[in-house]
């Protein structure tokens, strides 16, 4: 029997109705089709992608491995300069943050006090 180039889906309902028996390892399926029994065959996916596989593989000069270069100490150094200045910064902006909410706080109990008293 030749396979076709056609893909056929069968649903759960069809499957079912037919009382369809599918034998994956021997790659048929039987099915029982007004009465008749009817086997089809087929080639497991595994074996259609290893032979598509071997099909389409180009073989690929081999290359030597190329060793990661390590960056110089220059540029380790700048690094770490960049980032301490950036948590500088980070660490300025936070207490700005804070300093503004202290004040407005102190604020807000001096009014509040102020409200109290009157």
């Amino acid at each position: 029997m030749q396979f076709s180039p056609f893909y056929l889906i069968l649903g759960r309902p069809f499957l079912s109705t037919a009382n369809a028996h599918i034998d994956v390892g021997a790659g048929e399926i039987q099915l029982n089709i007004n009465g008749q029994k009817e086997k089809f065959t087929f080639k497991p996916k595994v074996e259609q992608y290893s032979l598509v596989k071997e099909a389409h593989r180009k073989k690929k000069p081999e290359k030597e491995a190329e060793k990661p270069s390590l960056p110089n100490i220059e540029a380790l150094i700048e690094l770490m300069e960049s980032l301490r200045i950036q948590e500088e910064l980070r660490i300025q902006e936070e207490a700005k943050q804070i300093k503004l909410h202290n004040q407005r706080n102190a604020k807000r109990r001096i009014q509040r006090k102020k409200f109290l008293e009157s």
